[in-house]
């Protein structure tokens, strides 16, 4: 799983992927507690009911998880880059 993370985040944020790399903040760190947690210890509601939708929506795979994930880190990208 990680390495599909790492892959799509490399197409879609390869700054932040870079940033996070040279701060060796390993893909394993978050996406595995993501994914365990259906996201619900990380984000309010809201975008918990959103990101499940998106999930559910295209029958859970990897790919689809990867994904949100990826896109998750992207979306985080001005904290990651201060």
């Amino acid at each position: 799983m990680c390495k599909r993370v790492e892959d799509r985040l490399q197409k879609i944020g390869s700054d932040v992927y870079h940033v996070l790399l040279a701060n060796e903040i390993e893909t394993k760190m978050y996406v595995i507690g993501w994914i365990m947690t259906m996201f619900t210890r990380c984000f309010e509601i809201d975008s918990i009911l959103n990101i499940w939708d998106i999930i559910f929506a295209n029958k859970v795979s990897p790919t689809i998880l990867a994904e949100v994930c990826a896109a998750v880190v992207v979306s985080r990208k001005k904290k990651i880059m201060s």
